[in-house]
């Protein structure tokens, strides 16, 4: 998992909730995978996920409930 900028974000500081470069409107909540890992996992378009940490240290990192 990584973060990507958005047209309104400078430096760490994000100026608004839409990107226009990527057709998000009203939010900074999404996930965006590419078409093949949606195939592959079989997952729909507006399902709620969890995210889970693949590592194994101890430390439990999670987001639960998030649209696709």
């Amino acid at each position: 998992m990584l973060t990507i900028r958005s047209n309104n974000q400078f430096n760490t500081t994000i100026y608004g909730y839409d990107d226009r470069l990527r057709g998000i409107h009203s939010t900074r909540m999404m996930i965006l995978l590419n078409q093949h890992d949606i195939d592959r996992l079989k997952l729909k378009k507006g399902k709620r996920v969890n995210l889970v940490t693949a590592i194994s240290d101890g430390i439990d990192r999670q987001v639960e409930g998030r649209a696709l």
